[in-house]
């Protein structure tokens, strides 16, 4: 069985980007090499895109020979007495971020940092960004899925890589909708859609997909303890922004439970 779910963003925490920040970044630079130059280099943002909640932003360091880290910085304050920082994957003189999963209609200010051997951490001009509001989603449509896995540590981990499902009303109906590609197969189950809690119920034991092992596999619900299984699969769609959860399920084959899993949906 699998088991599912967490939003991850770059491994940095809210940090005091006049303390916090430069105390994390200053060691990180407290490498001993007597030859590093102690002059910080010049860093820029060289463009800023917003696509509603992300940020994707390019910047530029004039010499890296003594850099260890380039990123950028963001804050909900101009004065930087709080951000977050997200490293570029590696070390260059062009560098780019995607910040996502920010609030709607939020203006945050943005800059480039790079993270020296020898002279502490040099910071770019600061910019103003503001995202834009979320569009509203009917509960039909196509979704891009992440699948979460319970591990035998009992920590829900991220499935790589992502696919994609189909919500879709039965001819006729404002309630019954046929769910195709839970699990990343191209199977169609049944659900009923309620307008009012705006939540998807999925009876539990409709097949999923076939294992070349094991035959048929079939979801069950599990509740959120993973201690028993329930007669459904509750999905909690959300219109603003068009994101469904949904409740943990087993996929089950005659011999067993495969693992325990569940899934984070965005409206496409």
């Amino acid at each position: 069985m699998k088991k599912i779910f967490l939003y991850l963003m770059p491994c940095l925490a809210f940090l005091a980007c006049l303390t916090s920040c430069d105390d994390e970044m200053g060691a990180k630079a407290d490498v001993d090499n007597a030859f590093a130059s102690t002059e910080q280099p010049a860093v820029t943002m060289t463009a800023a895109q917003v696509n509603i909640t992300t940020i994707s932003m390019t910047g530029a360091v004039d010499n890296i020979d003594n850099v260890l880290e380039v990123g950028f910085q963001v804050s909900e304050t101009e004065d930087f007495a709080s951000c977050e920082s997200y490293p570029a994957e590696t070390v260059a003189q062009s560098f780019a971020v995607n910040v996502s999963e920010l609030e709607e209609m939020t203006t945050y200010y943005v800059r480039p940092y790079a993270v020296t051997r020898a002279a502490g951490t040099a910071v770019g001009a600061v910019s103003a960004v503001k995202t834009s509001e979320l569009p509203t989603y009917t509960v039909d449509g196509t979704y891009t899925v992440t699948e979460y896995e319970l591990d035998n540590n009992d920590v829900w981990q991220k499935e790589n890589g992502s696919y994609t499902m189909d919500i879709r009303f039965v001819q006729g109906s404002t309630t019954n909708v046929e769910i195709t590609g839970l699990w990343g197969g191209d199977k169609t189950i049944d659900g009923i859609y309620d307008a009012a809690t705006q939540t998807v119920t999925v009876p539990s034991e409709q097949m999923i997909g076939v294992d070349s092992r094991f035959g048929n596999v079939y979801a069950i619900g599990v509740n959120d303890a993973i201690t028993a299984y329930t007669a459904n699969i509750v999905f909690k769609f959300t219109p603003k922004g068009g994101k469904m959860l949904s409740g943990n399920f087993a996929a089950q084959v005659s011999a067993g439970a495969l693992g325990f899993y569940k899934v984070e949906m965005v409206h496409n």
